[in-house]
């Protein structure tokens, strides 16, 4: 009888777990699908912490916001300010800090105040106060290996993205010829975006607790670790999940 009993109770609590459908799109090292990745492993532990069901479907960035706009997901990451209003959304804190850096070829250090042809990704979300650099033209690629490529043959004398995404695509690259400043150009929030609703309110509530705990017992920070070796190099306190 207690046998039955367990199952049952073993049953209901599996058929009554709160499913959540959450999407994003593929970033170089933290979503490489949507079971590798360090976004993704975060995922995971706040699944597990939180003993809910998450599904994550990967679409374009574009459809990403998309389908979230639409509500055909309850929510999404990575989400930053650039793409919504204050008050059209509900957010987790932070998890992760933007940080985007200038690249150059070696021995070739360059200059955001001089005249000068920059590559930016095409679709990547920049702050407006790097997009308006008067100095410089801007000149898009599709993707940030597009980017280094254009770079490594003098097209551009620079390119500015997200520092460990950047430094994964030169190694992804076998480039040796790049090299990245260690000034922070700008950092942004990372966050995930909830729908504005109470099922979104309680999901950002959930989340929050969980990436603040993690933050405070130094899990969040080791998860980001390995990403964060060869920026360390350059920048020995650097830190990703830290503003």
């Amino acid at each position: 009888m207690k046998i039955i009993l367990c199952f049952l109770i073993s049953v209901f609590s599996f058929a009554s777990k709160k499913k959540v459908t959450l999407g994003t799109f593929l970033i170089p090292r933290y979503v490489k699908s949507s079971t590798e990745g360090e976004f993704i492993k975060l995922v995971t532990e706040i699944s597990e912490e939180l003993n809910i069901d998450i599904e994550i479907v990967i679409l374009p960035p574009k459809r990403t916001v998309m389908a979230f706009e639409n509500k055909k997901v309850d929510g999404y990451f990575p989400a930053l300010d650039v793409f919504h209003e204050e008050d059209e959304i509900y957010k987790s804190t932070p998890y992760y800090y933007k940080k985007d850096f200038l690249f150059y070829r070696e021995n070739e250090e360059i200059s955001l105040k001089e005249k000068n042809l920059i590559c930016f990704t095409h679709g990547y979300p920049y702050k407006e106060d790097i997009i308006n650099q008067k100095n410089i033209t801007q000149v898009f690629a599709s993707s940030d290996e597009a980017c280094l490529e254009m770079l490594s043959r003098k097209r551009v004398a620079g390119f500015i993205c997200e520092g460990l995404t950047g430094i994964s695509a030169i190694e992804k690259l076998n480039q040796n010829d790049i090299n990245m400043s260690p000034t922070i150009l700008s950092s942004q929030d990372v966050y995930f975006a909830f729908s504005r609703d109470d099922k979104g309110r309680k999901l950002s509530e959930e989340f929050t607790k969980v990436i603040n705990t993690m933050r405070a017992n130094g899990r969040l920070k080791s998860l980001f670790a390995p990403a964060s070796t060869k920026l360390r190099e350059l920048i020995s306190d650097f830190d990703p999940t830290a503003k």
